[in-house]
């Protein structure tokens, strides 16, 4: 999206005006709802197809700017000698350089001045809503987009965990899509506009030889190789996020804007419709203008972003949904903008809203994702509801437009002169060098580096029968959680933490693997990728994990899952405390080892897939034991009125029949997990953010009686369930008590879970004792056998 600056924008402004609404409002809802407006991404696909078709008519209007002067001088004269020629040439180059060093001038200024702006107010929002951790990471953040690279950024990121939704805190991600704007524009502007400048020069008698020649030359040598290297990119990363693969789009809509645009004639009736002038127009104009334009419009809105709240499956066809938005945007550009040539000019209705709201859909775009981030940090919570979410939209609007209101103001108060403008400069490049010095900048943002140093964390040093203060770390922190599981230690070091070193600690717990200290034991396979065909796939993004771990027993251990098995494993390796000849695991994250007809696609992995893939290493290996830790996902939850009979139950059938499949080639015993704990919240980000603000967690908990009663029919297809060799284990037990399954350790304030779900470490630390007992139970039943 650009600022209007080009002389036609009273004929396309109406029209892309509305267009843009559309793409930012499906936007913020895929934003907020990912969900249930799961088709919204395609929003920005409309958008990139309009920035295509403004800067396309800016550039006509630049190349048209001479060319119809030489045009009537030559009509006028006889031919040309060479030397006049090659003279004109001449001119011609020089006149193109200029204009495209003020083009590249006035929007370089546009799009650096935005973003700055934005990433300053982001800055201000992250100082009264984040935490310490979270700022580091908007440090990061901050340094890409000061580079407008934050497309490029999330090249080695799996988007559909990063950019769906706002329950990331990261207020700048969506710049992903203005860096690829400012790329095109870099990049594509002086081709296009060379292209545009000296094919009229070649064809000024034959308009027509020479539009075909330029949409031709677009078509063929832009458009064709950047469509083929966004449908067979490498990953979906790719084709989201980089230039070669984004051009098309952008392409499209010049193309749009040169068909719909000409002829120079058309611009100059174009200027002739004033601002101020106030037209009637016929009833057929109102027609076309409003009727049909808003039909289509809304018939866009209807079949390409609201069809995955009743028919999930229709998500996996986004490719092609992707061309159709782009084609009918393209189409409506151009068929609007052409009215022009059938003496129909927007009612004055439009032209008063394209005139005092035409940067409106822009600025709402920019402050939409940090708005709505700031707005879930401040209610504190990880998701939000309907009607936060309406509450969040209704912000997001009310923002928008009270920023676009002072940005009239200022722009009516203060016109642009050279010396502001001078001054302008130089106020940038201070913003810009303030932010770049704050992204590099080392050390705590809240916190000095002299306080930093003092935060302490009690150790009780057993040589010497005393507690110890050691600077927090992650071995110290690491050393600390491990004593606190006894109840000793506990009750001794737990009123030696003060409110910020909590704080701290539960930043820290965040993330599950933070004190493992990047030992990861064992070495990384591919077998079972190589099973599925994933092995290119997993290149780019690790979607599947998998380990190999050597023992000094006989034992032959397979552990098979989702995120969760990557995150219990190493516990249950040291249940075994080495007793087994080799340990395989296989994390593929969002799928249930359960059910061979899992439809769903996550991450770009099929899970009926992995399922078929689990029983070829079954049969291949043939383990001793097998582990199925997972997370019993909504999907095969019946719904709120519906009642299930187990003895016709599509799911338990679905499940008995794995069961039996596996049992054959597994030789001793399987354990599969119950249904885990589920919380409304991320726990360690709200525990660390209510403490620091010092306000109650009550809410924070769950009844173990409501936890039972989410997953009842889990628990009953487990009961169900005819398997001689299967165990069922329930880590929920070990952090329900007395009617309560408690998220966080009461005494210390310390998070068992690092989000909704998933351990902390922790939390897997107190989850040990249930795999020591499953490790002594099959030690127990090797010993009677022998």
């Amino acid at each position: 999206m650009v600022p209007f600056s080009s002389a036609t924008a009273p004929l396309y402004g109406p029209c892309v005006f509305g267009l843009q609404l559309i793409g930012v409002y499906a936007i913020v809802l895929y934003h907020i709802w990912p969900s249930e407006f799961g088709n919204g991404f395609m929003g920005v696909d409309i958008l990139f197809v309009i920035f295509g078709f403004v800067i396309g008519v800016e550039l006509i209007e630049l190349s048209d700017k001479e060319e119809h002067t030489n045009s009537d001088q030559n009509n006028s004269t006889t031919l040309p000698s060479q030397k006049t020629t090659l003279l004109n040439w001449a001119k011609s180059l020089a006149k193109f350089v200029h204009q495209i060093r003020r083009f590249y001038a006035r929007k370089l200024t546009y799009f650096v001045s935005s973003n700055l702006l934005l990433i300053l107010g982001s800055l201000i929002g992250a100082f009264a809503f984040f935490l310490d951790d979270t700022i580091e990471q908007l440090r990061n953040d901050i340094m890409w987009a000061l580079c407008f690279g934050t497309n490029h950024q999330m090249t080695d990121v799996d988007w559909t965990l990063e950019l769906i939704g706002i329950s990331q805190p990261r207020p700048l991600l969506h710049l992903w899509a203005v860096s690829v704007q400012l790329q095109f524009l870099l990049a594509l502007s002086s081709p296009l506009l060379f292209l545009f400048k000296f094919s009229s020069k070649l064809f000024w008698r034959r308009p027509m030889n020479c539009l075909l020649v330029q949409l031709s030359a677009l078509f063929v040598l832009l458009v064709v190789p950047s469509f083929l290297f966004w449908r067979f990119a490498s990953s979906n990363s790719v084709a989201m996020g980089w230039l070669l693969a984004r051009a098309w789009q952008f392409l499209l809509g010049t193309m749009s804007a040169r068909i719909a645009i000409p002829h120079r004639e058309q611009m100059q009736k174009c200027q002739q419709i004033k601002a101020s002038e106030v037209s009637s127009p016929s009833l057929f104009s109102m027609v076309a203008e409003h009727c049909l334009f808003y039909s289509v419009a809304f018939c866009l809105g209807v079949v390409f972003f609201l069809p995955s709240i009743f028919w999930p499956p229709f998500f996996h066809l986004k490719s092609l949904l992707t061309i159709s938005v782009c084609s009918i945007t393209a189409f409506l550009l151009c068929f609007f903008t052409g009215r022009l040539k059938k003496s129909l000019p927007p009612s004055a209705l439009s032209r008063w809203l394209f005139l005092h709201f035409g940067q409106f859909p822009l600025i709402c775009f920019l402050l939409h994702r940090p708005l709505a981030v700031f707005f879930r940090a401040f209610l504190t919570v990880s998701q939000l509801t309907i009607f936060d979410g309406f509450l969040a939209i209704l912000l997001i609007t009310f923002c928008s437009f009270v920023v676009h209101l002072i940005f009239l103001f200022l722009f009516a108060v203060f016109p642009p002169k050279k010396c502001r403008f001078s001054l302008f400069a130089y106020a940038l490049l201070f913003a810009y060098a303030f932010c770049f010095l704050f992204a590099i900048a080392p050390g705590s943002i809240r916190f000095g580096q002299k306080q930093q140093n003092e935060l302490a964390i009690p150790i009780y040093d057993e040589s010497q029968h005393k507690v110890q203060l050691l600077p927090l770390s992650v071995p110290s922190v690491r050393t600390f959680l491990e004593q606190i599981g006894t109840k000793d230690y506990r009750n001794e070091l737990s009123p030696l933490l003060n409110t910020v070193e909590k704080v701290k600690i539960n930043e820290m717990l965040k993330n599950s693997f933070t004190f493992d200290l990047n030992n990861v034991p064992g070495e990384s396979s591919d077998d079972f990728v190589r099973e599925i065909n994933m092995l290119e796939d997993n290149k780019h993004v690790k979607r599947i994990h998998e380990w190999m771990m050597k023992g000094n027993g006989t034992r032959r251990v397979l552990l098979f899952g989702n995120s969760h098995a990557q995150v219990a494993w190493r516990e249950v390796a040291e249940a075994f405390k080495g007793d087994f000849r080799w340990l395989r695991v296989v994390s593929v994250p969002g799928c249930m080892p359960l059910f061979e007809n899992d439809w769903r696609t996550i991450y770009g992995v099929r899970c009926a897939e992995t399922v078929k893939g689990m029983v070829k290493m079954l049969r291949k290996t043939r383990p001793d034991l097998l582990f199925l830790i997972f997370r019993w996902y909504d999907d095969f939850q019946p719904t709120q009125n519906e009642k299930i009979n187990l003895g016709e139950d599509a799911e338990l059938e679905a499940m008995q029949s794995l069961m039996n499949k596996v049992q054959k080639l597994v030789e001793k015993r399987i354990f599969i997990s119950a249904p885990n704990l589920q919380f409304d919240t991320e726990i360690s980000h709200q525990l660390a953010k209510r403490i620091w603000q010092n306000t109650p967690l009550e809410g924070l908990n769950k009844n173990y009686s409501e936890h039972l009663e989410e997953n009842r029919i889990h628990y009953d297809r487990l009961g169900r369930l005819r398997c001689a060799k299967c165990s069922v284990f329930d880590l929920a037990e070990d952090f329900c008590w007395e009617g309560i399954c408690h998220a966080f350790e009461p005494n210390t304030k310390l998070a068992y879970f690092s989000d909704k779900n998933h351990l902390s470490f922790l939390g897997r630390l107190k989850a040990k004792k249930t795999f020591e007992k499953l490790a002594k139970s099959v030690a127990e039943k090797g010993a009677e056998k022998r």
